[in-house]
């Protein structure tokens, strides 16, 4: 079960995105990263934290006003727990994602909406190794930003998104992770990358 909630997303990505020439040349791909304020919700004295993502992406435009992405992203969740231990959460992330853009400029606001799943990497708190966390995240992102054209195809890739998880972040414990998050990137169309 707990592959599952990687190899799923992986797999209908894989569906998704064929590397055909057709395909590609509506198909970008890219890295991101940036901050993020994590929390846990019901915790009662807990507060939220810094933490950070940092991945790639890709994304399937559809049309001119809605593509499908997906994301692989290291993220750093976490909180501080009400005795002062700082909790850090580390997670390999796939989101998959609808995106609704905006004008055909060289500014392209978008909103962007799907689930997400994740794995649980390593749980400390202060350095030591933690055991009673789940293995598995799940949850919702919703979120909006703009890509801004720096060249020919390429373009600024910018989002703010809420992260609202609805998985069990300890067993039994109505604990779930939440997140806002600002992320900053690149995108390349993937046609020059077949190019070479």
């Amino acid at each position: 079960m707990r592959q599952k909630v990687i190899i799923i997303p992986l797999l209908l990505l894989t569906l998704i995105f064929s590397t055909s020439k057709m395909a590609a040349q509506n198909t970008s791909v890219g890295f991101k990263g940036g901050p993020a304020l994590t929390g846990i919700s019901n915790l009662e004295g807990a507060s939220g934290k810094l933490g950070g993502r940092v991945g790639g992406f890709i994304t399937y435009s559809v049309s001119r006003s809605f593509g499908i992405g997906g994301e692989v992203n290291l993220v750093r969740k976490g909180f501080q727990a009400g005795n002062g231990d700082h909790i850090h959460l580390d997670y390999v992330e796939v989101p998959l994602l609808a995106q609704f853009f905006v004008g055909r400029g060289g500014c392209r606001p978008k909103i962007i909406v799907g689930p997400y799943g994740a794995y649980l990497l390593q749980a400390t708190a202060d350095g030591e190794a933690l055991d009673a966390y789940q293995s598995q995240d799940y949850g919702a992102v919703l979120g909006a930003g703009f890509h801004q054209r720096v060249g020919g195809r390429k373009w600024l890739y910018f989002d703010v998104r809420y992260g609202y998880g609805i998985a069990e972040v300890q067993e039994r414990m109505d604990y779930a992770n939440r997140d806002i998050s600002v992320s900053i990137g690149l995108s390349f169309p993937l046609d020059n990358w077949m190019d070479l």
